[in-house]
């Protein structure tokens, strides 16, 4: 079955979507028999084989009897279009706002503070074994370049992994934005990683980069229009 969020193609008795841990039985089949392959779907039919529930995509009929697809004659045929198997956009694109700068800075903000505490911890951590803030003190010699490159590295890659899941990293959640394909569809993991590494480009300037979306017509930084991407305005928060 495919998620209902980020578009990703799951087993047919999956619980939640392997890409982004998105539950894919909605709350709207309570009560209701699901089709065997699309936990989304009510199931109107049954295969005269085995038995599994089908809904009105799944079904095929030949010679007046009813089969799914793995028990389908070679010569019969699904009549109806799944569109289930296609990937899905998260939002209408037509309809969604461009994040705004506020709430980009603000989410940029979460997501700095999240390891800078994780950095406060490490110091002192340091700080108990070796009496000095390894983190803060040049003079910690190798130590304190190895703190912070694991830092900024651990942040680069979580921001990376997070938006090529789900489009959203916990400071996104938060301020309900999302950052997707212009189309409306969940980057994938090499477009998110080149729009990550660029960002580092965009903030080279003084930050040029970034200020860049209060003059584009689409509220885009030069990081989104290197990798073809766009930041919408989301409802829902996790």
């Amino acid at each position: 079955m495919v998620c209902t969020k980020c578009g990703t193609r799951n087993e047919n008795r999956a619980e939640v979507c392997r890409r982004c841990a998105t539950g894919l039985h909605p709350a709207s089949m309570k009560g209701k028999l699901a089709c065997y392959t699309h936990a989304n779907r009510e199931a109107i039919n049954s295969c005269g084989v085995c038995g599994n529930a089908l809904c009105s995509a799944c079904t095929i009929e030949y010679n007046s009897l009813i089969y799914c697809d793995s028990c389908a004659p070679p010569q019969a045929t699904r009549q109806a279009f799944d569109a289930d198997y296609e990937r899905i956009p998260v939002i209408d694109p037509a309809r969604s706002q461009p994040a705004t700068f506020g709430q980009r800075l603000m989410a940029f903000l979460i997501d700095a503070m999240i390891f800078i505490i994780v950095g406060g911890m490490i110091g002192l951590i340091g700080f108990w074994f070796t009496g000095r803030f390894l983190i803060t003190s040049p003079n910690a010699g190798r130590w304190f370049w190895i703190i912070w490159g694991a830092l900024a590295v651990s942040m680069t890659v979580y921001t990376a992994v997070m938006t090529s899941m789900s489009g959203q990293t916990f400071g996104k959640q938060i301020t309900q934005i999302i950052v997707l394909k212009p189309d409306g569809h969940i980057l994938d993991w090499q477009t998110s990683s080149l729009r990550t590494f660029m960002a580092i480009f965009s903030a080279l300037p003084l930050g040029l980069g970034f200020l860049w979306m209060l003059w584009d017509p689409k509220g885009r930084t030069w990081h989104d229009n290197i990798a073809d991407t766009m930041a919408f305005q989301y409802e829902e928060v996790i």
